[in-house]
């Protein structure tokens, strides 16, 4: 659910807008960051760091270096599955947890699949071959 997300937006905006308080608000909410870029009274910094052997298809491989340095704009991305490596969390289930979170980043449940699956197979003019490519990209993968 996004209440945490619907909660901290409103506090922010509360407090920047109507209070108009300086304030410091960390947050690991990225969508948050983005909905309120155009505000003109908060502005976004994050701690800088290094990435090492960065790498989009197993975040397994990457190893930061916080900088402990203020750093303008957004945080590029989040660390959080660094985080889990140095927690000793089993590099199998970290690359799970990636899968995972591409999945719900592109926004498409099982449920939401199924529904898809569902309303091409009743399409008539769907060959079964195109049936199998569908299945194949949304299940094989996973």
């Amino acid at each position: 659910t996004y209440d945490g997300t619907a909660i901290a937006y409103a506090v922010l905006l509360d407090v920047a807008i109507r209070l108009n308080c300086r304030t410091f608000f960390s947050t690991h909410y990225h969508t948050l960051c983005k909905a309120v870029e155009n505000v003109t009274s908060i502005k976004a910094a994050h701690m800088a760091c290094i990435v090492e052997n960065e790498n989009a298809e197993d975040p397994t491989m990457e190893n930061v270096t916080f900088l402990y340095t203020l750093a303008d704009g957004m945080c590029p991305k989040s660390y959080g599955f660094f985080a889990a490596k140095i927690s000793g969390l089993k590099a199998e289930v970290i690359r799970a947890a990636f899968i995972a979170s591409r999945r719900l980043d592109e926004g498409k449940t099982r449920k939401e699949r199924m529904a898809e699956l569902r309303k091409l197979a009743l399409n008539e003019e769907c060959s079964t071959a195109q049936l199998r490519e569908t299945i194949n990209s949304m299940f094989i993968s996973s």
